[in-house]
């Protein structure tokens, strides 16, 4: 009866230390380069809420809005403009309605390189 005691708590220690090992290594770390503005956050949410929410709780829910908000998030990361398929259309568009337009370039209208007045003159 004493050995079988000693193997189920044998067996039940083993369980935790596995479950144990597994939350540990399931957890990362990120570095926040703007952690006053975490704590901002914090402290806006617990004045609205009235109680003090985890940091790692914001996160989660952030992650969450990112997902659901993808293509602003995508807008907010680039600093390049994202082009979807209508501006492009747009672009093309008005590329079309201007392309007629002539272009005749002023007596030194200071083109460096004399490439450039090609170019641009043609």
């Amino acid at each position: 009866m004493l050995k079988e005691k000693n193997h189920l708590y044998g067996y039940l220690i083993s369980i935790f230390l596995y479950l144990g090992l597994l939350v540990y290594f399931s957890m990362s770390v990120v570095k926040i380069t703007d952690k006053q503005s975490l704590d901002e956050l914090v402290a806006k949410i617990t004045l609205r809420l009235g109680r003090k929410p985890t940091q790692q709780g914001i996160l989660d829910l952030c992650v969450r809005l990112g997902q659901d908000h993808f293509e602003e998030l995508i807008q907010r990361l680039t600093s390049v403009p994202v082009f979807d398929e209508k501006k492009f259309q747009d672009i093309m568009t008005m590329r079309k309605k201007l392309a007629k337009i002539k272009w005749f370039p002023q007596e030194g209208s200071g083109f460096i390189n004399k490439d450039d007045e090609d170019i641009y003159s043609a």
